[in-house]
Parts: structure tokens; C-alpha cells; sequence
């Protein structure tokens, strides 16, 4: 959703073939171009090889390659940037197949990302630190801990408190943490301030740069 080029349509130029490979690729591009996706034709005269290297390297979600055999088959290619899978599309669904494989990407992209995030948070409870169903640790693992990864506390709204454990464990509060519950579903968590003792809020706390 980002992206500020969300596809690219790569033409497999060969000389004796090149203009209808070219009138084809502008055609797909009109139409997607109508349907508010941004999309860049690149008919430099760079190899194709070099032209996949330089879209990649610049995060284009999706590349569309069309060659000879696809003009005569009604068809072209996609490449995916995320898992570099490849499929071959009819020519007339390229608009709601570019739509349907650029929210895949999203989708993919985001839950790679959650994963990640998550895999380096550790947990806390009220008189310590655990990563998942681990075992209560101290605050000297919990040190330990922060240096690698983000670090889920619990902390009260006072700022005597947010102080007192930025400059202990030198560390930096990101934010609310939240998690999701066994549907799926967004929820806070609360329990014990780890300075004070009184009703708090999850914070992530993270190592301060």
C-alpha cells in the first residue's frame, strides 16, 4: 500500500517481435494506470536481467513480465517481490489480479513482520521477566534480555516510575503493548507496576540508542 511504484511491467523484447510485446505491455499499463495502481512501464534499453535486478533492489511489490510467447498465449507473468514466486495470468484479469496479489503481498509482508516483532518480545510478570510460558526471571536477566530484543513490562502511568526504569536498565518505553487473544482479538494486558507495586499497564521497552 506504501509503495510508491506498486508494479512494474518488464517487456522480453526480442527484434522481430518487439512492437506488438510493446503494444501489448502500454495496454496493460492504460488499464492499470485507470485503475489507480501505480505502475511504471520500463522500456529502457536495459537487459532484462538488469531491469529485474534494479526493481528489486528498488522494493517493487510485483513485476509483470511479458514476452512473445505471452502475446500469443493472451497472457504475462508475475513475480512476486516478496517470495519471488511466479505465475501466469490471462491478459484480461490484470487488473483484479494485480489487486487480489498486491494485498497477498501486504498480508504476507505484515504477518512476517508480526512474527519477527513478536519472536523478540519477552514477556513480563509482575515480579519479573519470562519470554512466552518461561519461568519468572530477575531484573539481572531481565538486563540481559533487553540487549537483544524488546522487552514487555509492566509499568504505571506515573512518571517518577517511567523514569525510574528508563534510567535503570537504560532502556526507552515504546508504547501500549497488546496482544491478541485465542480470536484473534486486540486486548491489553494489565497487572503489576514493577517499580511500585500498583495497577499498571503492558508497556515494550526497548534498549536506548
Amino acid at each position: 500500500e506504501v509503495a510508491p511504484i506498486q508494479v512494474v511491467i518488464v517487456p522480453i523484447v526480442y527484434s522481430s517481435e518487439g512492437a506488438e510485446v510493446e503494444k501489448v505491455c502500454i495496454a496493460a499499463y492504460e488499464e492499470l494506470k485507470r485503475a489507480g495502481i501505480r505502475v511504471f512501464f520500463d522500456n529502457s534499453e536495459e537487459r532484462p536481467g538488469a531491469k529485474y535486478y534494479k526493481w528489486e533492489m528498488k522494493g517493487v511489490p510485483l513485476r509483470i513480465e511479458i514476452g512473445p510467447r505471452d502475446v500469443r498465449n493472451n497472457r504475462c507473468e508475475f513475480v512476486r517481490r516478496d517470495d519471488f514466486t511466479r505465475m501466469q495470468v490471462p491478459l484480461g484479469d490484470v487488473v483484479p489480479e494485480v489487486k487480489g496479489t498486491l494485498k497477498a503481498i501486504q498480508d504476507s509482508v505484515h504477518e512476517r513482520a508480526k512474527e519477527t516483532f513478536f519472536a523478540n518480545v519477552y514477556k513480563s510478570g509482575d515480579s519479573g521477566v519470562g519470554k512466552g510460558e518461561d519461568k519468572d526471571k530477575s531484573e539481572g536477566e531481565l538486563e540481559e534480555l533487553r540487549r537483544t530484543g524488546i522487552v514487555s513490562i509492566f509499568l504505571c502511568e506515573s512518571e517518577r516510575c517511567g523514569r525510574e526504569v528508563e534510567e535503570r536498565l537504560g532502556v526507552t518505553v515504546l508504547g501500549e503493548a497488546i496482544y491478541g487473544d485465542e480470536n484473534g482479538e486486540r486486548v491489553k494486558s494489565e497487572g503489576k507496576c514493577m517499580i511500585c507495586s500498583r495497577k499498571a499497564k503492558g508497556v515494550y521497552v526497548a534498549r536506548a540508542y
